[in-house]
């Protein structure tokens, strides 16, 4: 019995480091080639590095030590994406408020789920989400999703009074309803769109929809950012398909898995990714990237933007692990805000605010 019990013990912690190693460098893999089953494991890594630090403690106590000695090595194989998914704290964290602002610029990025517009209960009271962005009160205001077709914000009691102080606070901006991303800037700038996507829209007709988009910002002191803001596909779940139990189950009267969709969803961000990635080694200077990429540090298309020379201002100036999505309990970090350049982050935060399914990010940068 007890020899039953120790291969049982070491098929488990096997199998156990290999989810744990994939999800480490399963990011490495292009999803083109080795399908989407690596991406799954990234998006658990988290979670199977938790696993693995409580065997690792178990076998421990159990005096376990070449058990032990295989779970270690694993940790000390996965230090690249654990230092990825969990920023070091520091006690030098920058201060902003002791920078001279002139030499700063502070960039929100929120997907704010079309300001909850079709939400009848929030209707008739002060919007939350446009709130979050007017105290915040940051320099530029990289917007995700804040357009649904079909609406007039100016129809919603909740939202018109609020939407003329976004105005009046930034009176340089984006106006396009077919746009996926949206800016609101105090400086004045150009836009480049970047990616496009053929979508129906809420009357069905099928419509160019902007993606992804440069803007060139010219800032005081003659010196200029290009901001790109990007909304990458996301993986179209309904309430019932994000349950685990469903992943290769096929929805009623969808003739695709949920697993396929998957599949489809990741195929598309990796090509919207690849196309910014381009855009970025293509143009010098200095560059901020705010997106909702509805993937997680150390994925593919996470790493193709590093790759690309961008660095991340969350493991600069975050603490811990964060997660952006807050919606059924997937507790993922899938907004970011990456730079190049003669920037420096000072101050990075996640905002638990807002009524949106994910929660805003700033980020202050000097500007060198």
């Amino acid at each position: 019995m007890r020899l039953y019990f120790n291969i049982a013990k070491y098929l488990f912690i096997v199998l156990l480091m290999g989810a744990f190693l994939m999800g480490a460098w399963g990011g490495k893999l292009n999803p083109s080639v080795w399908g989407p089953l690596p991406e799954l494991f990234v998006l658990a890594f988290p979670l199977t590095l938790a696993i693995s630090f409580l065997i690792l403690v178990v076998v421990l106590i159990r005096k376990s030590f070449v058990a032990a000695l295989l779970l270690g090595a694993c940790f000390v194989a996965s230090i690249p994406m654990i230092s990825t998914t969990f920023a070091r704290p520091s006690l030098f964290r920058g201060n902003p408020s002791m920078i001279d602002p002139v030499r700063t610029i502070k960039v929100m990025s929120y997907n704010v789920h079309g300001f909850n517009a079709e939400d009848h209960r929030v209707r008739n009271r002060n919007n939350i989400t446009m709130e979050a962005i007017i105290k915040q009160d940051a320099d530029v205001v990289a917007l995700q999703e804040a357009v649904y077709y079909g609406w007039n914000y100016a129809d919603v009691p909740s939202i018109k009074p609020m939407l003329d102080t976004l105005c009046s606070m930034y009176p340089y901006r984006t106006d396009s309803r077919s746009n996926k991303v949206t800016l609101f800037s105090k400086y004045p700038f150009t836009t480049t769109e970047l990616v496009h996507n053929q979508v129906k829209n809420t009357y069905g007709k099928l419509v160019k929809r902007t993606d992804a988009c440069a803007y060139h910002i010219s800032l005081p002191n003659n010196k200029s950012i290009t901001l790109v803001n990007g909304y990458l596909s996301s993986y179209l779940l309904n309430h019932n398909e994000r349950s685990l139990l469903t992943l290769t189950k096929q929805s009623k009267g969808d003739s695709l898995s949920l697993f396929n969709k998957f599949e489809q969803a990741l195929s598309l961000r990796v090509r919207q990714t690849e196309q910014i990635a381009t855009f970025i080694k293509n143009n010098p200077g200095n560059i901020i990237m705010c997106c909702d990429m509805n993937d997680v540090p150390g994925s593919y298309c996470y790493r193709l933007l590093i790759d690309a020379g961008l660095n991340d201002a969350f493991a600069e100036q975050g603490n811990g692990y964060l997660h952006t999505f807050n919606h059924q309990h997937y507790l993922f970090h899938l907004d970011h805000i990456l730079y190049r350049g003669d920037l420096k982050p000072v101050h990075f935060e996640r905002h638990k605010i807002g009524i949106s399914d994910h929660y805003p990010i700033t980020a202050t940068f000097v500007v060198e």
